[in-house]
């Protein structure tokens, strides 16, 4: 039976250190393109949830004092909303073929949503005063 000597000779172990050093640079590689990937992942959810708190912040604060009136709401809005977000709050009250009331986060705010951005989206209930049932809807995008 031939020896394993004849068939490698002495180049077995430079062939187990060249394919082992070929393994770990296929391992680093792939873990370098990996994080980079789930790093940009993660930053393109953080504006999003940003702007999902801010709407949900607003809300219960608005919830917590009471301010449900057009004037209250707007100072109040006006004061917590970051200059660079747009923000609408449409609330419903009573019955659900009541309309919705806009109270717009200031004068050069859009009355419509857009469709072509990333909107960022939230309801709140809350019982407003006795049994009227009220829910307000939040819309949150970049400016």
């Amino acid at each position: 039976m031939p020896s394993l000597k004849l068939f490698c000779g002495r180049n077995k172990g430079f062939i187990f250190t060249l394919d082992a050093t070929i393994a770990a640079m296929i391992v680093i590689s792939t873990l370098i393109v990996s994080s980079v990937y789930i790093s940009k992942s993660r930053e393109e959810a953080l504006p999003g949830l940003q702007m999902l708190n801010v709407g949900y912040d607003i809300l219960n604060l608005m919830a917590q004092k009471n301010l449900w009136n057009d004037g209250d709401a707007n100072s109040l809005i006006d004061a917590l909303v970051p200059p660079n977000y747009y923000f609408i709050i449409k609330r419903q009250c009573g019955t659900i073929d009541t309309i919705w009331y806009d109270l717009a986060k200031d004068a050069d705010t859009p009355t419509t949503i857009p469709t072509g951005e990333i909107v960022v989206t939230g309801d709140y209930a809350f019982v407003k005063s006795g049994p009227t049932y009220c829910r307000a809807r939040f819309y949150v995008w970049l400016k």
